[in-house]
């Protein structure tokens, strides 16, 4: 069903024009129908210039003309936008260590890579088989150059292995392969150079210069060894030829432009939602640098530095106007559909230049623009657009699907989705193996409902399976990864670890709320409420605190959060919803009384987080709200047996806190009993400390692009796949929590996700002396000292400091419910 509905037309032309997932660069989409459109200049200019002699001969009287579309600059234009966007999906991927060892991981890249670049090439050049020799008019007549000299050259294995680029231009099918072949073998080296950038920005960044350098040296060695040759096209066939066959459809010759945007994809993904500040006078100084720059530029370096410029000025959003324009949703269909015009337009040039009654002639430059280039681009989409819907849509689902269905996402995934955690040997993947298709069986089967009936029938010694009994779904691969990776040093260090336990414990004691403080509070929440009434002696309220005051997790300095509930409004918005039941704050009860380290583990999460800048919503850090939810979310599903039930759906029948509109309580009882006890099921013996280092573990390689937290549901979404309306409005969010009890999202001030789990790494390698072996070569492993709280509280955010922005700030408070109103 599934491959059927790949070939949907509607979704797929739905697909054209949604918005963008998260992390995309949008001004590329512009650029790339910039450039395609030059392209095509540049070719009608190529054509009218192989039989108009005045052309050739008197160049200087069309200069715009010969010297804008007949230059190779947006050849290099297109190959320095591939390999920006091969690095920046793979750098933003953030893959672990073991995926990266994996042949695996770089057989599902080629093969990605190779079915984007292939299917609809290889389907429009059989269309182009068996009808281009039917195109025959005045052009042919007069050049002599007709298609049906290359369709007798097709021989299609050449451009399946994309291999064309080392024949003769007169061998070849299809002119236009000999691109995406040179696309292709940078393909075949980029892992080189990706997995260089993963370990050092430095190491990724001195292989590109030298491959750059190289490249351009072989391109030099060329030219002087043919230097009959001129560096753009001249329009006399016999020269252009020869400059493609021995110079341009050569990788060596476009080195330079795709190594130096694969350094500009490293930079983007490294300040992904980061925004620094640049005065926009020094920004307007140097778009007019770029400007002239960009002009004039006849080296490739030159222009891919203003390329380089052009991009991230957009992204870090200093472009201004120009930002605006080159980021318009317009943008958005003709960029995706730019891949299938260029492959569609060398025919339809031949189609449009043998449709006239006379063969064109180049009159002017305006004239060459708007009486042939625009109708062939405008033919070229055309087509590209059933191209796209009918091929190309298609075979990308279908290998997603393909790839979902014989590799599993535990093992790997496409380079855009890679997955987060690996196995590296064959003893633990079979262990793995089984775990898998435990939890599979559990997610797919359906759970019997878990009643105060069924829990009082339960033995004393019956234990029932802990995520079906606490209604979660694991997210069982970080787990046991982690178990993995510190086993031997939770074994070694096994009182250290117990120590560091209750010092946590000692620090959540000494530092929550006093009793006294609560009571202040409480009392200032009636002075609140007499103010308020003594002014307005007919309002109906009452002025209920909410928040970490009421909740047992708030500290010495935690503010006071209150909420005012007003009944009529409350019975006004359910009127106008038609009678329709509105949650109220019926669930909100104690977590720290369900386990007593939940506590004292948000409390040293919280504190950490505001060491490192973690917790810094003005900043693009978490607040303390979607600090907590991270808390309970990884209790329920990142950690085995899970520690946290759902309580949502554990007791959704039973409204067991007093809510109504009639009897509405002047404070709300977090502290109220259970309606019946939890379920009995294999403890987690966990001590605090270990928890901590799994809590880092599991987020810093959660992947928060494609998946999002439910608490209410008690487990991780699909966010693409979600039917809710405010997921998909907040798909531009680096994170998205579901919050329990009402539809905001928590997590919405993010905007240095990948900073922050990369304070996460720097943090677990203080407990790693292996890693301390390695970056002190001098100092021997007794030298290493096992953390201690004072120096997980009070660290700095070390080399991955979080990036200020500036955007407009948004509401971080909490919000409480919809009772709130």
């Amino acid at each position: 069903q599934r491959a059927i509905l790949s070939f949907s037309l509607w979704s797929n032309i739905e697909f054209l024009f949604q918005e963008n997932r998260h992390g995309y660069i949008k001004c590329l989409d512009c650029l790339r129908s910039i450039t395609f459109t030059w392209i095509v200049g540049q070719n009608v200019v190529g054509h009218l210039a192989f039989y108009d002699k005045e052309l050739r001969a008197t160049p200087s009287q069309i200069s715009l003309s010969s010297s804008a579309l007949s230059s190779l600059i947006p050849i290099y234009t297109y190959i320095f936008i591939s390999g920006l966007t091969v690095s920046y999906a793979f750098i933003r991927a953030n893959p672990s260590p073991q995926i990266i060892k994996r042949p695996i991981t770089w057989l599902v890249f080629y093969f990605h890579r190779w079915i984007r670049l292939t299917s609809a090439l290889m389907v429009f050049i059989g269309f182009f088989d068996a009808y281009g020799k039917y195109i025959q008019g005045p052009y042919d007549a007069l050049t002599g150059y007709s298609m049906v000299t290359q369709t007798d050259q097709c021989t299609y294995w050449k451009d399946i292995i994309h291999v064309s680029n080392f024949v003769a231009v007169d061998e070849m099918c299809y002119l236009p392969a000999w691109h995406l072949a040179v696309d292709f073998q940078f393909t075949l080296v980029a892992p080189l150079f990706l997995i260089a950038f993963y370990y050092s920005a430095k190491m990724g960044t001195t292989l590109a210069v030298i491959a750059s350098l190289a490249g351009s040296g072989f391109t030099i060695y060329f030219f002087l060894k043919n230097n009959i040759l001129h560096s753009a096209f001249t329009g006399d066939h016999v020269f252009d030829d020869k400059l493609v066959e021995l110079i341009l459809s050569k990788p060596w010759n476009q080195m330079a432009p795709y190594m130096i945007g694969m350094i500009v994809g490293y930079f983007l993904a490294e300040k992904a939602g980061s925004r620094r500040i640049i005065h926009p006078v020094a920004s307007a100084i140097i778009w007019v640098i770029v400007s002239v720059l960009a002009v004039s530029a006849l080296i490739r370096a030159v222009w891919c530095i203003c390329l380089a410029w052009i991009i991230v000025s957009t992204e870090m959003k200093w472009a201004g106007p120009i930002g605006h324009f080159m980021e318009h949703p317009f943008w958005r269909p003709f960029g995706k559909l730019s891949y299938c015009a260029f492959i569609v337009h060398h025919m339809a040039v031949y189609f449009l230049f043998n449709m006239e009654e006379q063969a064109p002639r180049y009159v002017s430059f305006w004239h060459e623009y708007f009486h042939y280039t625009v109708p062939i681009v405008i033919y070229s989409y055309f087509v590209a657009f059933f191209l796209s819907l009918i091929v190309e849509i298609p075979m990308i689902r279908l290998n997603k699907m393909l790839l979902d269905k014989f590799i599993p996402a535990s093992k790997i995934e496409d380079k855009e989705d890679i997955s987060e955690s690996e196995k590296e040997s064959e003893e633990d993947s079979d262990s793995l193996k089984e775990e898998s298709e435990k939890s599979e069986k559990n997610q797919k089967s359906k759970r019997k409902p878990v009643d105060e009936r069924s829990v009082e029938d339960q033995g004393e010694n019956d234990i029932m399976d802990p995520f079906e009994a606490y209604l979660t779904t694991p997210n069982e691969d970080p787990f046991f990864a982690f178990n993995k990776k510190y086993a031997a040093i939770l074994n070694e260090f096994q009182d250290q670890f117990d120590i560091l336990s209750c010092d946590m414990v000692d620090f959540f004691e000494n530092s929550k709320q006093k009793e006294e403080e609560f009571v202040r509070k409480m009392n200032l929440c009636k002075t609140l409420q007499k103010a308020i009434s003594k002014h307005n002696p007919d309002w109906l309220f009452n002025i209920v605190p909410t928040g970490s005051s009421v909740t047992g997790l708030a500290t010495a300095n935690s503010d006071l959060d209150v909420a005012i509930h007003i009944p009529q409004a409350a019975l006004i918005v359910e009127q106008r919803c038609k009678g329709k039941k509105i949650d109220a704050e019926e669930k909100k009860i104690m977590w720290r009384e369900i386990d007593h380290r939940f506590g004292p583990l948000c409390a040293v999460v919280k504190e950490w987080a505001a060491s490192t800048k973690v917790k810094n919503p003005k900043d693009g850090g978490f607040n303390s709200y979607a600090l907590v939810l991270l808390v309970i979310h990884f209790l329920q599903c990142g950690t085995f047996p899970p520690v946290l039930p759902n309580l949502q759906f554990l007791y959704r029948d039973k409204n067991f806190i007093a809510m109504s509109e009639k009897d509405f309580p002047a404070r709300l009882d977090f502290g109220a009993a259970l309606p019946f006890p939890l379920p009995k099921i294999q403890k987690n013996e966990a001590p605090i400390a270990r928890l901590f280092l799994e809590f880092l573990n599991y987020y810093s390689e959660f992947n928060f692009d494609k998946f999002y937290i439910s608490i209410k549901h008690g487990k991780t979404k699909i966010r693409e796949r979600s039917a809710s309306e405010t997921v998909q409005n907040e798909n531009r969010k680096q994170v998205y929590i579901e919050d329990p009890f009402d539809s905001h999202n928590p997590g919405r001030t993010v905007r240095s996700l990948k900073n922050i789990q990369k304070i996460m790494r720097e943090t677990m390698d203080k407990f790693d002396p292996v890693k301390f072996e390695k970056e002190n070569p001098h100092k021997e492993k007794s030298d290493y000292q096992f953390p201690t709280l004072g120096s997980i509280l009070k660290m700095e955010a070390l080399s991955a400091t979080v990036t200020v922005e500036t955007e407009e700030e948004e509401n971080v408070l909490p919000r409480t419910s919809a009772s709130s109103v």
